[in-house]
């Protein structure tokens, strides 16, 4: 009798084993192979969603290391005839190239060569942020490519200047200037201040090729700018820039301009929101100066919506907002997508969080941003933006951690995971996907049942 109950129960025990492997299987098999269906992002979601290739935009998030780096590709029904050679040339628009360091300034002028291994490369429109070096050094050295054609750039306007006699004097007579200084020796200069004490004198501020062609000339230029402003003065044709105009508030500028040269983009536009058009500076500093003037634009296509907004920081962040907020268009900021201002760092204010209502954050970041006194990205702006499940970064896989344990190098190895961050959208519905930097193939983009859960999103529907 009781070997009979032992027995029974034996099999009792061995078919929940088996029912409960099974259920695993199923359940990790399918969680594996497909990202789920995440309730916080409170939006329609779809596994099954296919838009027609001919209206995807891909947005890149390309792994630069330590800085950003941003390629739009437009929609294919935009690709336009290469000078009646029958040749589609691509319509691109390259946001910032990175790096930090000189050792990863390469790593942007590699993925495009990638990217597109038999065609010539045309950048149709270049936006520089600002010329901080993990924005500005990428985008010099595609610039000294020969075999690279650039047509429009566009920037704000600040540059770095030589500490020369007329500058200098300049400064000690308005009220001060935006210096960088070592040792108590002054390295650079971006301007001198007008007697408000915070805005920027415009005779220091570039507004087109022929002023920075002059000033270039005049020898005025210093450090990563100098190198910069070389690159774009000596490029020569066919492959020469054509344009180089300094873009403020209210400016449509990608959009207008494929209007003007080729055709128009219906249902597609660029904006710019930020700087305004006198710049000022932030804290009387340069670093805060200098992000705080970052190219700010907003990407409307159909009802998709992405806002990238370079380095700002909190100072500039909450002038930012105030401003928009007296003009009734701080709706300015909302969007689907957000590039997370400066890396994720903690120079971040959760207004600005507030005001874009993100579905998703991307950042951009590498190890120099991944220290104890750094921290890229920071665990406050990861719940700004809604938590670990809707931020994605293209350095850190875990997006929740422990910083104390970063000192631990086992520890911080673990969570380093290289990938670029893929945004595909038709306007309509928007998907990411995470793709390993050091082994993607641009031919076998993953799709949604091939990406595993994590490393991506199933479609979203846009607002």
């Amino acid at each position: 009798m009781k070997a009979a109950k032992r027995a029974k129960k034996s099999i009792l025990s061995s078919q929940i084993i088996f029912y409960l492997l099974i259920f695993i299987f199923i359940f990790t098999g399918t969680a594996s192979s497909t990202p789920p269906i995440y309730k916080t992002i409170e939006r329609e979601q779809s596994e099954s969603y296919s838009p027609q290739n001919e209206d995807l935009m891909r947005i890149w998030i390309v792994h630069v290391d330590q800085g950003d780096g941003i390629l739009i590709q437009l929609p294919r029904k935009y690709n336009y005839n290469l000078n009646n050679s029958g040749t589609s040339e691509q319509l691109d628009v390259l946001a910032d190239g990175g790096s930090f360091d000189s050792g990863n300034e390469k790593l942007m002028i590699n993925f495009l060569h990638a990217l597109y291994p038999q065609s010539p490369i045309t950048v149709e429109h270049m936006i520089l942020t600002h010329h901080d070096s993990d924005h500005v050094r990428g985008l010099t050295r595609i610039l000294f490519d020969p075999t690279i054609t650039v047509h429009h750039i566009y920037h704000n306007g600040l540059a770095s200047y030589r500490p020369q006699k007329e500058i200098l004097s300049d400064i000690q007579k308005s009220n001060g200037g935006i210096l960088d200084k070592k040792k108590n020796k002054i390295q650079k200069i971006m301007a001198a201040l007008e007697q408000d004490e915070k805005t920027l004198k415009s005779k220091y501020i570039i507004g087109n090729l022929s002023q920075l062609r002059s000033k270039y000339d005049q020898d005025a230029f210093v450090d990563l700018y100098q190198d910069f402003a070389q690159a774009v003065i000596e490029k020569t044709a066919p492959h020469a820039v054509t344009d180089f105009p300094r873009v403020w508030e209210a400016q449509r500028f990608v959009s207008e301009a494929e209007a003007s040269e080729r055709k128009r983009l219906p249902d597609i536009d660029f904006s710019v929101i930020w700087p305004l058009e006198e710049l000022n500076s932030y804290k009387n500093a340069w670093d805060y100066t200098i992000n705080g003037n970052s190219v700010t634009f907003k990407l409307n296509y159909g009802d998709f919506e992405m806002l990238f907004p370079g380095d700002q920081n909190e100072a500039s962040e909450d002038v930012m907002i105030q401003h928009l907020k007296s003009i009734g268009r701080i709706d300015l900021l909302k969007c689907d997508i957000l590039k997370a201002p400066h890396h994720g760092s903690r120079h971040n204010l959760k207004a600005f969080f507030d005001a874009a209502q993100p579905v998703l954050t991307v950042a951009s970041m590498g190890r120099q941003g991944v220290t104890i006194n750094w921290k890229h990205p920071s665990t406050e702006v990861v719940q700004w933006a809604g938590g670990a499940n809707r931020f994605y970064s293209t350095y850190l896989h875990e997006r929740v951690f422990n910083w104390e344990k970063m000192k631990d190098k086992d520890y911080k190895n673990a969570m380093i995971e290289k990938t670029h961050i893929l945004i595909e959208t038709d306007g309509k519905w928007f998907r990411l996907v995470e793709i390993d930097a050091d082994e993607v193939d641009f031919n076998k983009i993953p799709i949604i049942g091939q990406t595993s859960r994590g490393d991506g999103t199933c479609w979203i529907k846009a607002r």
